[in-house]
């Protein structure tokens, strides 16, 4: 089957599981990924000061940190990862503090094309930062890298503090 898909022109140059269709046979307008969608996503609703804040995905560190806590960089409702170099996917990350993930998913919903954002808990976002933190080891390798998840750690700390 896969000989009869690369014959057929049906694998995409990304990957050789899936039979996407090749980047060649697409149109693409400015803006819009390989896949047909848009390359930027629109802003999210503003913070709720306290209780959730949008973050973005590499806030979290590169995929190959954040994929345990976040899943794969691209599109939650995408079949593969079949897409092209030059695409761009807006991953967002809603943390909330004080309510539940239903209420968070109501207020940051997943809409394809639309609009796509990864849920974590206060708690869970703290401790995945406090683990790759400790595990970069050294501080003096990966000083930038250090720096962002330290900057990200404390961008919740104050986003979510409890009210005095």
């Amino acid at each position: 089957m896969l000989r009869a898909g690369l014959a057929l022109g049906l694998l995409c140059t990304v990957c050789t599981v899936c039979f996407c269709p090749p980047a060649a046979a697409q149109a693409r307008a400015p803006g819009v990924n390989s896949d047909g969608s848009p390359k930027q996503l629109p802003p999210p609703p503003p913070d709720v000061p306290g209780r959730m804040m949008v973050l973005d995905y590499f806030d979290f560190g590169p995929q190959a940190m954040a994929f345990p806590l976040l899943g794969m960089a691209w599109w939650q409702w995408a079949d593969c990862a079949c897409f092209e170099p030059g695409d761009e996917m807006t991953i967002r990350v809603v943390v909330y503090r004080g309510v539940s993930k239903r209420a968070a998913q109501r207020r940051y919903p997943v809409v394809k094309n639309q609009s796509d954002y990864r849920h974590v808990s206060y708690r869970a976002a703290l401790r995945f930062l406090d683990e790759q933190l400790a595990d970069l080891g050294d501080p003096s390798e990966l000083p930038e890298l250090r720096a962002e998840l330290a900057a990200t750690r404390r961008r919740i700390l104050a986003g979510l503090a409890r009210p005095r």
